[in-house]
């Protein structure tokens, strides 16, 4: 069967992506400075450790996205006992021991950008070209486990820099693409999942069956992901400047994410195959 021309996000350039990464990562450097400065910012995951650098080490993994383009830019896991994540983490450690003070937050986060820049860029662009390589229904992909059976959602706006929301009717012929593929690959999934903050919205919310609105519950309380940050990233591709001032005033994002769940079956009869 000939599959529909799916909508592509449009390539950005390597300036614009530039510009793109150097905003993005700016945002999560500046909430950084902010945990830094908040002994009660520590994941409990952690308890009694004191050291400087480890204390670093976490809240940049549970604040940030860096962990994951470090991945991404060098193929090797971010652990402290990897010298090269021990010597970005230590580059900001020594930044903050030099910009403490809550009116050093701007110093602290372009010294940090500059220093750190090229991996975010490197890591960012290693990041999108994996994410362009996978099976994409327009704004949809899911994700199957085949030890649960679980299909998982994964969302980007195909169509900037229109919203995705504008048109919900394709939304949904993308979704029953899925389900058909899915059930093609195999033994069909027994649930249907999806966390971000896409949740708290509407518009989205119109898209599932009220059992998965139904489900809807906050997950994870540290940004680590896109299913928190991609909030600040606007219809057009360029940083929500809104959410993104919102962000730097309160240390708080406009949404949570959320994790819904529904059985496969009650997410397919939701999406009106008749009207195919």
């Amino acid at each position: 069967m000939t599959m529909p021309p799916y909508p592509v996000p449009i390539a950005l350039s390597d300036e614009a992506r530039r510009t793109f990464v150097s905003a993005f990562f700016a945002l999560q450097l500046g909430l950084l400075h902010g945990k830094l400065r908040d002994p009660a910012a520590l994941p409990a995951a952690a308890p009694g450790d004191s050291s400087a650098l480890r204390r670093t080490d976490l809240l940049t993994r549970h604040w940030t996205m860096l962990s994951m383009v470090f991945q991404n830019a060098v193929h090797t896991p971010p652990a402290l006992d990897n010298p090269a994540w021990a010597a970005r983490i230590g580059v900001l450690e020594a930044l903050f021991a030099r910009y403490p003070g809550p009116a050093d937050g701007d110093a602290f986060e372009s010294r940090a950008l500059d220093a750190l820049v090229e991996l975010l860029d490197a890591g960012w662009k290693a990041y999108a070209h994996s994410d362009a390589e996978r099976r994409w229904f327009g704004c949809f992909r899911g994700d199957m486990d085949p030890a649960t059976r679980c299909l998982s959602l994964h969302v980007r706006n195909a169509v900037r820099p229109q919203s995705p929301f504008e048109d919900l009717a394709e939304r949904r012929t993308e979704l029953r693409a899925i389900c058909l593929e899915a059930e093609r690959s195999g033994e069909p999934p027994g649930d249907v999942r999806c966390a971000s903050w896409l949740n708290a919205l509407p518009a989205f919310q119109s898209l599932f069956p009220q059992a998965y609105v139904a489900s809807l519950k906050p997950e994870g309380p540290f940004p680590t992901g896109l299913g928190w940050w991609g909030q600040m990233i606007g219809r057009d591709g360029a940083i929500s400047r809104r959410r993104a001032e919102a962000l730097r005033q309160t240390g708080q994002f406009e949404y949570p994410r959320l994790a819904g769940q529904c059985p496969f079956g009650t997410f397919k009869a939701c999406l009106d195959f008749d009207q195919r």
